[in-house]
């Protein structure tokens, strides 16, 4: 049996990938109640009030407490086509005449039928009422159709033929802007039956990515948005970018990354990359079989952040794309232009109830749910803030301006993680002379006294130990210092980044002392040099061979070569270092700068 539905039929009766207020189930039929009643429904759905792109009816499953009871009772199979003919009919009565997608569904050897009704270009729509009592406009207000009335009707009819922009079509493209193999590869990953359909033209009727438009087929925007290989050329700033900012006044840039391609792809790099920058930390707990932790940033709270922001930006005429700002102490997400009328900003606090208002994108936003990218209508907000509490993080903040002009999420990094980085700053400051002491706002209480201090929290022992290592470096102590710096190191050897943190801080040490005996320093101090310049050396090829990602490999390479000329290795071998690092990010300028570099020797 052909399916017709974009979605998988168990996904939609589990309500995976779309929400339960979006399906309506019926257990069984006949016109005079069911058929109304679903006629009623199809009114509703087709008029979306909040632009979530209509729903769902299944005819032959009933429904407890909100859920699908399984098995379906089903219905016959010679049943089928006269439903379907009959809601036909009666949606002809609808004015103006709406037509919903239907069809005929097994599940479990049962026979089921299923009603898609997207939401309308033509809305709103009305359905006979009660008793044959004229027309009424119908709206769907959580799980319920109601017949819309005061404030709800004069906003349902504000939107008289409005259609979301990702819904409108696109007349200066063809379908041939498209490419199959993505769409073939969105319903896969869904578990489409429109998988099985072989004509590609059908697929995009069947999904709503095409409409027609002076006797041809043209894409809609949310075609091009995730089924073209570049959206940019019909949506300037459809992408994302990321800037890894070294201080927390974005003062200096460490890395640039822009991510493009189909809407939902560059949003699944980005998470990757993003998931590959979070740092972890767990403790095992005193006499038990359980360990405590946390991570920098939450995965859920970034994700849940980063997905709103593309699900919900405008992407009509704003140049700008989204935005994600990685500074030491926090990350920034920020969308444009600002949220919806009807958000104000006590919407976007603790345990406060986010109110249905309609949304900028329809379609967009359906997708990703479908993708399990984006989660349910208005749990997001709670969501960050549940996953961020969960971690002990501070609170997210949401801001915007009075006008509206673009919409932040800000993720304080956890307050451990801060320290942490704060620490090894310091570290690098005291040597480098740039700062006269570590911050002390950054060490825990316990830890201002002696560095001697007894901990078996192992992020209190590296806090001690860097500490130690900076007392050590003041004292002229450089074997010693190293000595701690390795120390701390064994603690993070699963962690690429800060592998590769901890090597770069040993060689700017190492390149802030003497190359060769002078009247002011002695062969002790050389040696100490050349340990630290091999010991970064070393740990800049482990994380070479770690699954890094590729902008901290690049970097390892290019450092390892700078570490490699300190120790006047062949130039040959210098220069095959920082050519790996501009093979990965052939952009970077340093890269280019090095390998334009003569040798010293």
């Amino acid at each position: 049996m052909a399916s017709y539905l974009p979605i998988n039929i168990k996904d939609l009766l589990y309500f995976r990938g779309v929400e339960s207020t979006r399906v309506e189930l019926k257990r069984s039929w006949n016109e005079e109640t069911t058929g109304v009643q679903v006629l009623r429904t199809i009114c509703a759905f087709a008029n979306d009030l909040f632009n979530i792109n209509g729903g769902y009816i299944v005819i032959g499953v009933a429904e407890e407490n909100g859920t699908a009871v399984m098995p379906p009772v089903g219905l016959m199979k010679t049943e089928l086509e006269g439903i379907q003919k009959w809601i036909r009919g009666q949606c002809r009565r609808l004015n103006p005449e709406y037509q919903p997608l239907m069809s005929p569904e097994e599940v479990d050897g049962k026979n089921l039928l299923v009603i898609w009704v997207p939401a309308s270009d033509t809305r709103p729509h009305q359905a006979p009422a009660a008793k044959g009592a004229g027309y009424s406009f119908y709206v769907r207000i959580g799980a319920e159709t109601v017949d819309a009335k005061g404030q709800v009707l004069t906003d349902l009819l504000s939107m008289t033929a409005k259609v979301p922009f990702d819904d409108r079509r696109a007349p200066q493209f063809t379908l041939y802007d498209l490419r199959a193999t993505l769409v073939r590869e969105f319903l896969h990953d869904v578990r489409s039956g429109l998988l099985n359909e072989k004509d590609d033209i059908e697929v995009y009727r069947r999904m709503r990515l095409s409409a027609r438009t002076n006797g041809h087929e043209v894409p809609r925007n949310v075609a091009l948005l995730f089924f073209s290989d570049d959206p940019e050329q019909a949506f300037l700033g459809a992408r994302i970018e990321v800037v890894h900012f070294t201080d927390d006044t974005g003062g200096d840039i460490l890395e640039e990354r822009i991510f493009r391609g189909p809407l939902h792809r560059q949003t699944r790099d980005c998470l990757d990359y993003l998931s590959n920058l979070t740092t972890s930390h767990s403790q095992k707990l005193a006499d038990q079989a359980t360990t405590k932790g946390w991570v920098s940033y939450p995965f859920a709270a970034l994700e849940e952040s980063l997905v709103n922001a593309i699900y919900h930006r405008s992407y009509d005429a704003t140049p700008e794309p989204t935005k994600v700002y990685l500074y030491p102490d926090r990350v920034e997400i920020t969308s444009y232009p600002g949220p919806v009328p009807g958000l104000r900003p006590e919407h976007f606090r603790s345990q406060v109830r986010i109110p249905n208002v309609p949304a900028r994108n329809r379609r967009i936003g359906e997708l990703l749910k479908e993708l399990r990218l984006a989660e349910a209508r208005g749990t997001g907000v709670p969501k960050v803030f549940r996953a961020m509490q969960e971690n002990q993080s501070p609170p997210p903040r949401f801001e915007f301006d009075e006008s509206r002009t673009y919409f932040t999420v800000v993720l304080p990094a956890h307050p451990d993680y801060s320290r942490r980085l704060a620490l090894r700053d310091a570290a690098m400051s005291k040597v480098t002379k740039r700062q006269p002491a570590i911050p002390k706002a950054v060490i825990q209480p316990e830890l201002r006294g002696s560095a001697d201090a007894v901990s078996t929290d192992p992020l209190e022992i590296d806090q001690i130990v860097l500490e130690r290592a900076i007392k050590e470096l003041e004292e002229g102590r450089l074997q010693d210092a190293h000595h701690s710096f390795e120390t701390a190191q064994k603690s993070i050897s699963n962690n690429p980044r800060f592998l590769y943190q901890f090597a770069r801080t040993k060689l700017e040490i190492a390149i802030s002392l003497p190359e060769t005996v002078t009247p002011t320093s002695n062969e002790h101090e050389l040696d100490a040099r050349n340990t630290l310049l091999r010991a970064a050396q070393k740990i800049f090829r482990t994380v070479q061979q770690q699954p890094a990602p590729e902008n901290i490999r690049a970097f390892a390479s290019y450092h390892l070569g700078r570490a490699m000329r300190a120790l006047r290795s062949p130039e040959s071998r210098v220069r095959a270092e920082f050519q790996k690092a501009a093979d990965i990010l052939p952009d970077e300028p340093s890269f280019q700068a090095a390998l334009s570099e003569r040798s010293n020797d």
